[in-house]
């Protein structure tokens, strides 16, 4: 009987110190998820903010806030690029589901990723060019007519998900192509 209280006084010992390790955690990540850095352009302003996950990875998340109109229908498209997830499953689902729609939350991108700690000035670096090429993308009356006229593509296809897998997955990659390396990048 002694040894099963004894296991029984271990595991809610464990338990306990599992729950002081994880309030460490959050504690650490509040310190450290100020704003690291803050991006003002004509476009949007976004801010950054950093939270360990390991070692040697650091998660960003990025808020972005458009300072021009554009309209949250084409917005939401973000969320259908490799800024979203580079899971061709993940996006399929997302589209399918149309969940893509209600990700912005005031009309503001909220995105984060996983990075290296090591790689992390570049790595953010690439993001936010890619995110100022979609908003170019979106402002330029060209290519938001060929962002429109995919989206409505996609819309048509959703309807039989299974049976227009194939082309479903073309019209996202299309989609991540023009909102993200179409638009000449100008400098500010």
């Amino acid at each position: 009987m002694y040894e099963n209280i004894e296991e029984v006084i271990n595991s809610k010992i464990r338990r306990i110190n599992d729950i002081i390790n994880f309030l460490r955690y959050l504690l650490r990540a509040q310190q450290e998820g100020m704003p690291i850095k803050e991006v003002k352009s004509d476009l949007f302003d976004a801010e950054i903010r950093l939270y360990p996950v390991g070692k040697n990875l650091v998660k960003a998340v990025i808020r972005v806030e458009p300072k021009i109109d554009i309209p949250q229908e084409l917005l939401s498209l973000i969320y259908l690029s490799e800024l979203a997830t580079q899971d061709e499953e993940v996006l399929f689902k997302i589209a399918v589901e149309q969940s893509y729609k209600k990700m912005l939350v005031g009309g503001v991108l909220h995105l984060s990723a996983v990075l290296n700690k090591e790689l992390i000035k570049t790595e953010i670096k690439r993001i936010l060019t890619k995110i100022k090429r979609a908003f170019l993308a979106l402002t330029n009356d060209e290519i938001r007519a060929r962002i429109i006229n995919e989206k409505r593509k996609l819309d048509k296809l959703v309807n039989s998900p299974q049976k227009n897998k194939r082309e479903i997955l073309i019209t996202l990659m299309r989609l991540n192509e023009i909102l993200l390396y179409e638009a000449p990048v100008r400098k500010d």
